[in-house]
């Protein structure tokens, strides 16, 4: 078996396959016989890189959807959103036979001892989300926070039968907040904390925690996914 100094983190793929899952979020599969050294269990990020009309390139960090090694198939949920950033605009006109660079994944997350969960995650987030719910110990428990813009984007989910589903369905960028309040604190005071969306929200997710007595960043993951008005380049 390789050491990780040995292994390979940089893939030229194709485009096989293109699923629109819902009115705003399409999944593009690609493969590659390079993908037969993709260490998916490294962790659930990669990097994608896409050409700009100035001939300089777009690096931007996705979710590793679903891999399947016996067909060499990757799968990348995007969320299609107007105006178009380069990930979104490569999307939307995305067909089979084109290219895509993928680098990595080098950043696991393992939720294997976690049996009690509280996840929240927007639109942007959603992927990850629904990524995470599906590699938790069957036995969890808990509760994810799901905003959504539209009923028509809520997607089918697997996910422990002890974790409870919560759509929020609000246009607001900020819908997370009012569903998290109305959580009793006895929900989550035990429970793995992991929340993406925007960064603004974020930070109050982060005050709401402070302020209820969790300041601990153990067992924490807080991300800021996008920024309102800025490209992902623009924000740490």
């Amino acid at each position: 078996m390789s050491s990780p100094t040995d292994r390979q983190y940089h893939f030229d793929t194709r485009v096989v396959r293109i699923s629109q899952l819902t009115p705003r979020m399409r999944r593009i599969t690609v493969s590659s016989p390079e993908l037969a050294a993709f260490h998916v269990e490294n962790g659930p990020n990669i990097k994608l890189y896409f050409a700009l009309p100035d001939g300089g390139r777009a690096s931007r960090t996705y979710t590793v959807r679903h891999f399947r090694r016996d067909a060499l198939e990757l799968d990348i949920d995007f969320l299609l959103h107007e105006p178009d950033g380069a990930a979104s605009h490569w999307a939307r006109h995305a067909q089979p036979g084109d290219t895509l660079a993928i680098m990595g994944p080098r950043a696991p997350l393992d939720l294997a001892g976690e049996t009690h969960v509280l996840l929240l995650a927007d639109l942007c987030a959603l992927p990850a989300a629904s990524a995470l719910l599906e590699t938790l110990p069957a036995d969890s428990c808990g509760t994810a926070l799901l905003a959504v813009p539209a009923a028509e984007e809520i997607i089918a989910l697997q996910h422990p039968a002890g974790v409870r589903v919560q759509w929020v369905v609000d246009s607001a960028i900020d819908a997370l907040l009012p569903a998290l309040a109305a959580l009793p604190a006895s929900q989550w005071r035990d429970a793995y904390l992991w929340a993406a969306a925007e960064s603004g929200v974020v930070k109050a997710i982060r005050e709401h925690f402070i302020a209820a007595g969790r300041s601990s960043r153990a067992r924490t993951r807080l991300v800021g996914y996008w920024k309102l008005g800025q490209a992902e380049q623009d924000h740490a």
